[in-house]
């Protein structure tokens, strides 16, 4: 129950920003500034993260394809740990377009 009305006051709290933005035109803005601060994030400390796990030397011939399952499996946790980082932020991305076309369709009844 506490977790719904957290969502609801989240939700009120994305349609009066969206509101805000959409009046004064810069939502495009606030998409273009998430996808930066991502992609900045994805080069500077995600990939080379990601390539440390392929980087570490192997010691015998023999367990190189021990050594290269186990760490493509380290490099895809790591991955997936990283795209649960980035969840809550992509979910209210993924908000915009609806509440964009609420707030046309508000202003269209007006």
């Amino acid at each position: 129950m506490f977790q719904d009305q957290a969502a609801d006051s989240v939700d009120v709290g994305i349609s009066e920003a969206v509101n805000l933005l959409c009046e004064r035109g810069l939502i495009n803005l606030l998409e273009d500034y998430f996808f930066e601060e991502v992609q900045c994030d994805l080069r500077q400390r995600v990939a080379p993260r990601f390539w440390q796990y392929f980087g570490e030397s192997v010691h015998t011939q023999a367990d190189n394809s021990t050594c290269n399952a186990e760490q493509l499996f380290q490099a895809i946790d790591y991955l997936h740990k990283v795209a649960q980082e980035y969840q809550p932020c992509v979910q209210v991305v993924e908000k915009l377009p609806r509440e964009i076309n609420r707030y046309k369709q508000i202003i269209k009844m007006l």
